[in-house]
C-alpha cells in the first residue's frame, strides 16, 4: 500500500489510503510525536512504475539436496538472467519466498518445484537456460548462448511459466 502524505490546511497529516492494524498504530504514534510528520513513508512493495515486485527466489537443487539461489528477487522485470547450462528438453525450477534460502543451505523440500519443458528450434550445443520475470508470479524461459541472448537469437521457443 502506498501512504503518501497530504497536509491539509491545519497541518495535520492525511494519507491517501487508510492504514489498518499495526500500521495504523505506527502512523498514530508518528502523528502524536513532535517532528513525526517529517517522516516520509516509502512503500518498497511497489517499484517506480507502481508494479508489484516479483515474489520468489529462483534456484535449483544442489548435490546436497539444498535449495541454491541463482536468480534473486533483485533482478528486474524483462531482463534475461542465466539459470544454468542445459542440453535436455526439460528442467526443474525451485522457488521460494523464504529469505533463509539466500544462505544456500535450506533443504530443497522446503521450496516449491515447477517442471518446465523446452521446445528446441536449433542446435543446443553451448546452450544455457535464461529466465526473465514478467509478472509477480510469472516468468519466461528460453535457451540461448551468452552472445545470442543479447541479439535475441534463441535456440528454443520462449515459454511462459506461472509460479503458484
Amino acid at each position: 500500500m502506498g501512504f503518501e502524505e497530504n497536509n491539509d490546511v491545519n497541518g495535520i497529516a492525511e494519507y491517501d489510503r487508510y492504514p489498518t492494524g499495526k500500521t495504523g498504530v505506527v502512523f498514530g504514534l508518528l502523528d502524536c510525536y513532535r517532528g513525526g510528520n517529517d517522516v516520509k513513508v516509502i512503500d518498497h512493495n511497489l517499484s517506480d512504475a507502481k508494479e508489484a515486485p516479483f515474489r520468489y527466489y529462483l534456484g535449483y537443487s544442489d548435490s546436497k539436496d539444498n535449495f541454491h539461489v541463482n536468480i534473486g528477487m533483485d533482478v528486474e522485470y524483462g531482463i534475461w538472467a542465466p539459470f544454468f547450462l542445459t542440453d535436455y528438453y526439460k528442467f526443474e525450477i525451485y522457488y521460494t519466498t523464504e529469505p533463509k534460502a539466500l544462505k544456500n543451505d535450506m533443504p530443497v523440500d522446503e521450496a516449491r518445484r515447477k517442471k518446465c519443458r523446452i521446445h528446441y528450434t536449433g542446435d543446443v550445443e553451448d546452450g544455457m537456460i535464461y529466465i526473465r520475470k514478467i509478472a509477480p508470479t510469472k516468468i519466461q524461459y528460453t535457451v540461448a548462448t551468452e552472445d545470442g541472448i543479447g541479439k535475441e537469437e534463441y535456440m528454443a521457443e520462449i515459454e511462459e511459466c506461472e509460479l503458484e
